[in-house]
């Protein structure tokens, strides 16, 4: 017993030292609950499925959006594409942008086009398993990190 508990102390010292292994292990945390519950591989109502379920939309930005790719690729995409999703109920009162009140009537289709390809949730949790990707990159061989970048 009192081996164990020496070992015990050494272990705690060491994380007591070395702060960035909580770190490591909060992101260790994050990777295996990305993969949700299931018996193997990874379960599509967990982080990573329902990030990659659309594929990663982010980067592949669907036909006839591209105009939004300084929203989507900013790092408050999340916030832009609620406050977008929340916006379209303003566009049934008026023919006009409720933000700049200049007409829509050319545009209201691709406005509209932005809410059938996305949904804010699984854009979080994309951006959410991408940064847990990204802090492990470290600790991923050249071909693994390689493969996950793509």
């Amino acid at each position: 017993m009192s081996e164990i508990e020496n070992l015990l102390k050494d272990i705690s010292s060491v994380f007591q030292r070395q702060p960035e292994l909580d770190d490591l292990i909060q992101t260790f945390s994050q990777f295996i609950e990305g993969f949700g519950k299931a018996k193997s591989g990874y379960s599509a109502a967990g982080a990573i499925g329902k990030a990659l379920a659309k594929g990663n939309k982010i980067n592949n930005i669907p036909s006839g959006l591209e105009v939004y790719t300084p929203y989507l690729k900013n790092e408050n995409n999340v916030k832009w594409l609620k406050w977008q999703l929340e916006g379209k109920t303003y566009l049934e009162m008026a023919d006009q942008c409720p933000y700049c009140s200049s007409s829509v009537e050319a545009t209201k289709e691709t406005i509209l086009k932005v809410s059938a390809e996305f949904d804010a949730n699984s854009i979080m949790q994309l951006n959410k398993m991408l940064d847990v990707f990204d802090a492990l990159m470290p600790y991923f061989s050249d071909t693994t990190a390689e493969n996950i970048s793509e």
